[in-house]
């Protein structure tokens, strides 16, 4: 477990406070060495991320089942796969 109250960890927040995208990245980032998912069944803004976690081919596979399931874009219009 990891502990963030602890110094080190708040000294290392302070740092990257100014450029909150970074943080948010180097979150995911640390996630997914762990063996993490950025995302479940819901997102939680982490389109931009998606890359991170799925190659560009299972991008477009999920991509491609939305389309085919839904022609008509109305479900999750919009969204990374819509």
């Amino acid at each position: 477990m990891v502990e963030l109250m602890d110094t080190k960890s708040l000294e290392i927040a302070q740092d990257y406070l100014p450029n909150k995208l970074g943080v948010v990245e180097k979150l995911i980032r640390f996630c997914l060495t762990l063996g993490g998912t950025i995302s479940g069944e819901h997102d939680i803004g982490t389109a931009p991320f998606i890359p991170l976690e799925l190659s560009a081919d299972e991008i477009n596979l999920m991509r491609s089942i939305k389309r085919l399931l839904d022609p008509k874009n109305i479900l999750n219009s919009g969204k990374i796969f819509g």
